[in-house]
This record gives C-alpha cells, structure tokens and sequence, in this order.
C-alpha cells in the first residue's frame, strides 16, 4: 500500500524552528526536507503529532512527510466480517440433532442437561481450537509507542499468544530481538546496557518486558493471536472470549466447530469415539490448509526465468546430484 501524504505545519523551515505540528499520527513514516531523506533519532523524533528536528531545518526548505496515519494497520489488522461464520444457535442445535437430540429455539438459555452441558462443552471447544493454529481471523497487529525510558507495557486486553518474527522497530527499520530466556536477558542487562542498536525483549505475564530500554518516541510493531473468538451480534468486532447468548457467532468454521463439539458430547456421555476423532482431526486438517493458503512452489522459476526446469540455476555449485 503507497504511504499516504502528511500534512506538516509550517510547510516549510525558517531555520530557527525545530517543532512541526503533522495532521495525524503517523508511523513507518518518511521524512524529508528539501528531498534529503531525513534518519529516524539521528535527524528527527516524532512524538504523537510533534515531529522534532535535532537542527532546525534551512529557511524556506520544503518539509514533506509520508507514512502510514496512527490507527490504519492496526484497524485492518483483525477480522472485519462475519461471513462464513455461525451462530452458537446454529453450532449447538446442528450438533445436538446429529447426536439424536431435537433441536431448541434458545440453546444458551434451554434449562435441558443436554443443552447445557453443550453450551459449556463449545467454550472448552473454542479454547482447543485457539490453540490448534494460528488462525487467521484472530490475527491483530497492534504498535506500542516508546516514552518515559520505560522497560515494561502491558500486553493488549486480548492477548492469548505472540505470532514469532513480526516483531519490528518501524522508527528504525531494525527487526526486534526476541523473545529472550533468562540467560540473554541477564546478559544483556550486564554487557550492553545503553548500547543495544536492536530493541530485544521478553514476554513475562502480561507484560512485554525490555532488559535495555528503547528509545523514546519510537514505534515498536508487532502481531498476536487474540484470545476473543467469539463475536457478539451488534459490536463492531470480536468481543467475547465465551459463549454468552444464542445469537453469538462463532470465529471458527462451522463444520469444524460441530465435529469437534460433537466429538466433545459424545466422548462426555462415554460412547466411543475412536472414528469420531480421527473424522475431526481430518477435517482439521483440511480447514488450515483453506483457512491460511499455500505459495506455489515452481521449479522453473517465474517471469523472464520460467524458461528453465533443472539447470545451473537452481543446482548447487558442488556438482550436479550432490
């Protein structure tokens, strides 16, 4: 996606001022003053709407700043439809009437054994499947602004786990190092205090720890799975982490959540439920594939190279077959 324009006020230096007001907040930005890219800390800070020059830019020198506006990725970054998905009602009734049960107009709210025992069954049913992958519908990129040499911010309210190697320092463009063990932070705190170029960190509880702390007014980036699988009918986004009502949709494909439940039910009533497992890991199987996609993998290569199968150009130099 292009980097959108930002508006700076004043547009332009009068080489005393140092303070420029942006329009938005911005992050992964691009800063340049009469063209000359400008470096991140080095040349300039951006603190909330306040970008800051470490010398004040030349008199009637053109300030342009481009980047991605505070809010943009993290808004993209969580599920945003209901399609494709289901209701608790939908998930348990088909479940109960395929285990020899007649269906009900309010399963949350039904006073049957049956049914309530299969309401408690799908909120242990989606807290396994939380943890069975990275599903893209609970995928959330969230930033953490730097101040106050801190060394420690909480981890988001929604947080079950972190998705490893997206974690980057987009005032820097340097990917952060992590998560530590104990021995690398130790090390760290007693080698390289002060002197770390890379933000390092750890998770510990709820918090995202970092042993040397980073730079003020920098923008720490990163992605995790969110623990809110649940959706509830009227809010603008996943909310719940249980089932609460009949009309909650469910963040899991419906086929998948119905087998898995009905294995649940039928291995709680102590029925055997041997094929009744492997149907469900099956189909597991087959809904992560669907739900994250595959690249094409292509020996001849693609575009102007595709001319190719098996060459020099994609055999080790040490001798063909070796």
């Amino acid at each position: 996606m292009p980097k959108t324009a930002v508006i700076v006020t004043p547009a332009a230096g009068d080489g005393v001022t140092v303070a420029f007001t942006l329009a938005s907040g911005v992050v992964n930005e691009d800063v340049y003053v009469d063209r000359i890219h400008q470096k991140p800390t080095t040349d300039y800070s951006i603190a909330t709407t306040t970008l800051t020059f470490v010398v004040a830019p030349p008199a009637a020198a053109l300030i342009e700043i481009y980047g991605d506006p505070v809010g943009v990725l993290a808004a993209a970054g969580r599920v945003a439809s209901q399609t494709g998905f289901a209701t608790a009602k939908t998930i348990i009734n088909r479940t109960a009437i395929q285990c020899g049960l007649a269906a009900v107009a309010d399963p949350v709210a039904s006073t049957d054994t049956n049914f309530i025992q299969l309401v408690e069954l799908l909120n242990m049913v989606g807290g396994e499947l939380l943890q069975e992958h990275e599903w893209t519908q609970q995928i959330v990129e969230t930033t953490i602004s730097t101040a106050n040499a801190a060394t420690q911010y909480a981890l988001p309210v929604d947080w079950d786990r972190m998705l490893n190697q997206t974690h980057w320092n987009r005032s820097t463009r340097f990917v952060m190092i992590g998560p530590l063990s104990g021995q690398e932070v130790q090390y760290l705190k007693a080698r390289l205090a002060g002197v770390l170029v890379q933000v390092a960190y750890r998770i510990q509880g709820n918090v995202i720890t970092f042993p040397v702390a980073p730079a003020n007014s920098q923008v720490l980036a990163y992605e995790y799975i969110s623990n809110l699988w649940v959706w509830q009918a009227g809010q603008a986004s996943p909310n719940q982490s249980s089932i609460l009502a009949s009309t909650d949709i469910v963040l899991y494909d419906p086929e998948l959540a119905i087998s898995w439940l009905r294995h649940a039910f039928r291995e709680a009533k102590g029925f055997d439920t041997t094929a009744e497992r492997e149907r469900r890991q099956t189909l597991l199987e087959a809904v992560i594939a669907k739900n994250v996609g595959s690249k094409i993998l292509d020996l001849g290569g693609i575009g102007f190279n595709a001319d190719h199968l098996i060459d020099a150009a994609n055999l080790p130099i040490t001798g063909y077959g070796q």
